[in-house]
C-alpha cells in the first residue's frame, strides 16, 4: 500500500513538473542578402561572377536563450517554421542572444504563450549590429471565423480590414488582431494589404492561411531591401 501511494505520489508530481511550462516560440524572418555581380575574365572569357557575401551580413544561426534560470542553445533559420521551446513557469523575463556573445535583447514575459520574432530591419547592417526582436502575446483561435494577429515588421504604415471587417491602419513595429475574409462560396481566405512606400502604391494579398494550430496564426508583413521597385513580403506563422 506505502509503495503504491509512493507511486501515486511521484506521478502526481511529474505530471506538476510537466504542466509547470511556459512555451513559446522562435522564428527569425527577412530579407537575405544578395551577391552582386562582378565582370570577370576567366579562361579567355568575360563574363558576371556573384561576389562573395561578407559572412558579417548573413544571418547567424547559433543564438542563446535564457529565462528562468535555464538556458537553451538553438539553431535558426532565416524564413523558416518557428522552433517552440518549453520554459519554466516561474520564468518572468527572457534573453535572447548570439551564442557565445553578448545578450542583444531582453523581454518581460505576460503568463500567455508567446512569439518571439527576430528581424534586421537596416538593410546595411550586419544582424550582430542590427538585430531586434518582438515578443507577441498569443491569441486563442475560437470560432468559425479566421483572424490572424497582424505584426508590421515595414518601414511604413499598412492600411488592412480591421475585426470589424472595415478599413484600419497598422503603425510599423507595431501587431494587432485582424479579420481574413473569405470568398464567398469558397474555402479561399485572402487578407488585402496596402502601403505606401517611396510614393508608390504597394499591394500585397496573403493568402497561406490552411495550417492548423490552436492560437490565431500570426502573419508578418517585411519589406524586400533587395528588389528593384519597393516591395513586401508575407510570412504566415501558425505554431504548435
Amino acid at each position: 500500500m506505502l509503495k503504491a501511494f509512493t507511486v501515486l505520489c511521484l506521478s502526481v508530481l511529474s505530471l506538476a513538473a510537466e504542466e509547470a511550462k511556459r512555451p513559446i516560440w522562435v522564428a527569425a524572418v527577412g530579407d537575405p542578402p544578395v551577391a552582386k555581380l562582378k565582370v570577370v575574365e576567366e579562361y579567355g572569357f568575360r563574363g558576371y561572377k556573384p561576389e562573395e557575401i561578407d559572412p558579417k551580413l548573413q544571418f547567424p544561426r547559433q543564438w542563446s536563450l535564457s529565462a528562468g534560470g535555464a538556458s537553451e542553445s538553438l539553431e535558426l533559420k532565416l524564413n523558416h517554421p518557428a522552433i517552440r521551446l518549453d520554459l519554466p513557469a516561474s520564468a518572468t523575463s527572457l534573453e535572447l542572444g548570439l551564442e557565445g556573445e553578448a545578450t542583444l535583447t531582453h523581454f518581460q514575459l505576460t503568463s500567455r504563450p508567446t512569439l518571439i520574432v527576430i528581424y534586421n530591419p537596416a538593410s546595411d547592417k550586419s544582424w550582430r549590429k542590427g538585430v531586434e526582436a518582438l515578443a507577441i502575446p498569443l491569441e486563442d483561435r475560437s470560432g468559425s471565423a479566421l483572424e490572424t494577429t497582424l505584426l508590421n515588421l515595414a518601414p511604413v504604415s499598412l492600411h488592412y480590414l480591421g475585426s470589424s471587417g472595415k478599413p484600419a491602419t497598422l503603425a510599423s513595429h507595431k501587431w494587432i488582431p485582424a479579420k481574413v475574409p473569405r470568398e464567398k462560396g469558397s474555402q479561399v481566405a485572402s487578407l488585402p494589404i496596402l502601403a505606401k512606400v517611396e510614393k508608390r502604391e504597394v499591394r500585397l494579398v496573403v493568402t497561406d492561411y490552411r495550417g492548423v494550430s490552436s492560437w490565431k496564426p500570426v502573419t508578418v508583413i517585411t519589406p524586400v531591401f533587395n528588389a528593384a521597385r519597393p516591395r513586401l513580403r508575407s510570412s504566415v506563422l501558425y505554431l504548435q
